[in-house]
C-alpha cells in the first residue's frame, strides 16, 4: 500500500511561523478535550473529530473569545489531518462570521494602487530612503499580487526561471503556491497580460542578472513597507499585504463579471471561497472615498506614470492607466 504523504505535502505548504500558531492552537483544543473527556485518538473518526472541533468552537463563542481563534483551530486541524472535511465545524465558523464579520485586509483600489507605485517610483518612497531597484522590487511585487492574485509567500520565492517573458504584456508565472503543494499538484503556469508590469519585470530581470531569486526582500521587509504607507497616509485605510490580492480579485471581477475568471487566475479550489472574497471586498471599496483634492492628486500621479512608463517603452495600454478608473 502506497504511503500517504498528504500531511506532509500539506506541512510543506505553510510558513515556520504559521506552523507555530497551528501548534499553540492544537494545543488549547487538546487541553479543551481532555477537559470534557473527548478521546480522539492519533487517527479520529470523521465524525467524531468534527464534533469535537464544532463543540470547542461553540466554546469559544460563548467565552467571548476572539473570532480568529475559530479560523485558526479549523486551519490546524485540517493541517493535521488533510483527509478531514469538518462540514459541521465550517457551518460553525460561517455562523460565526454571519454574526461578527471578519476583518480583513482592506481591498486597495486600481488607483490607489497607481498612486503608491507613482509615490515609490517617481515620487518622495513615503519618507524613506532606498534605491532604485529595491523601489523596482516593490512596485513589481504589488503589482504582481494586484494583477496575479499571488499570495505574498508565493511571489517572494519566485526565481528568475519562473518568469517568461513573451512579446509585450506576455507574462508567464510558473509558480507552486499552497493551493498546488495541498492538492499535490505540479507547478501552474500563471499569465498575466499588461504591458506595464511586463516593462518593470524585464527592467528588474535585467538588474538582478546575477541572482536566482528575483527578489530580495523578506517577508517582514514587505509588511513594514505597508506599515510604512499607512504611517505615511493615516486617511486612508490601513493596508497590508494581503490588501493587494483582495483589490485585484474585486477589480478582475467588476471588469469581467465572472466569478470563474477570477478562480482561475486566483486559483481558489471553490467559486464560493472566492464569491465571498470578493462579495465582500467590493462591498468595503464601497465606504472608501477621496476628496476632490486627492482624487485629482491620484489622477495626476496616475497621468505621469503613464508617460514615465511609455517613455522607457511600454507598449500597448495597461488596465491600470483605463480612462474609466476612478473611485
Amino acid at each position: 500500500m502506497p504511503r500517504d504523504v498528504t500531511a506532509d505535502l500539506r506541512r510543506t505548504a505553510v510558513s515556520a511561523g504559521t506552523q507555530t500558531r497551528y501548534a499553540t492552537a492544537l494545543q488549547f483544543f487538546w487541553a479543551f478535550c481532555r477537559l470534557v473527556n473527548v478521546v480522539l485518538g492519533v487517527s479520529p473518526e470523521e465524525s467524531a473529530l468534527d464534533e469535537a472541533v464544532t463543540t470547542y468552537i461553540e466554546w469559544l463563542f460563548r467565552e467571548n473569545l476572539p473570532k480568529f481563534q475559530s479560523t485558526l483551530i479549523l486551519a490546524a486541524v485540517l493541517d493535521l489531518f488533510p483527509r478531514s472535511r469538518l462540514a459541521q465545524t465550517r457551518r460553525v465558523v460561517r455562523a460565526w462570521d454571519r454574526i461578527e464579520p471578519s476583518r480583513s485586509a482592506f481591498p486597495i483600489h486600481a488607483l490607489y494602487l497607481i498612486f503608491l507605485v507613482h509615490e515609490l517610483l517617481l515620487g518622495g518612497n513615503f519618507g524613506i530612503e532606498a534605491g532604485f531597484e529595491i523601489k523596482l522590487q516593490f512596485a513589481c511585487i504589488m503589482l504582481l499580487l494586484f494583477l496575479g492574485l499571488f499570495r505574498p509567500a508565493e511571489v517572494r520565492t519566485l526565481t528568475r526561471a519562473s518568469f517568461t517573458l513573451g512579446p509585450s504584456p506576455q507574462i508567464t508565472v510558473r509558480v507552486r503556491g499552497k493551493t498546488e503543494v495541498r492538492a499535490n499538484r505540479p507547478a501552474t503556469a500563471v499569465t498575466i497580460n499588461d504591458p506595464f508590469l511586463h516593462l518593470l519585470l524585464t527592467c528588474l530581470l535585467e538588474v538582478r542578472a546575477s541572482d536566482a531569486y528575483l527578489f530580495s526582500l523578506s517577508a517582514q521587509t514587505f509588511t513594514r513597507f505597508c506599515k510604512n504607507v499607512s504611517a505615511f497616509y493615516p486617511m486612508f485605510p490601513r493596508i497590508i499585504p494581503y490588501s493587494f490580492k483582495r483589490g485585484g480579485a474585486s477589480d478582475l471581477f467588476r471588469r469581467t463579471g465572472s466569478f470563474d475568471i477570477c478562480v482561475d487566475q486566483g486559483r481558489w479550489e471553490h467559486v464560493n471561497t472566492a464569491r465571498r472574497y470578493i462579495e465582500s471586498a467590493l462591498a468595503e471599496q464601497m465606504i472608501f472615498e477621496l476628496s476632490p483634492a486627492w482624487l485629482r492628486r491620484m489622477q495626476q500621479a496616475r497621468a505621469h506614470l503613464f508617460e514615465f512608463a511609455r517613455s522607457g517603452g511600454m507598449g500597448g495600454r495597461s488596465r491600470l492607466f483605463d480612462d474609466v478608473l476612478s473611485l
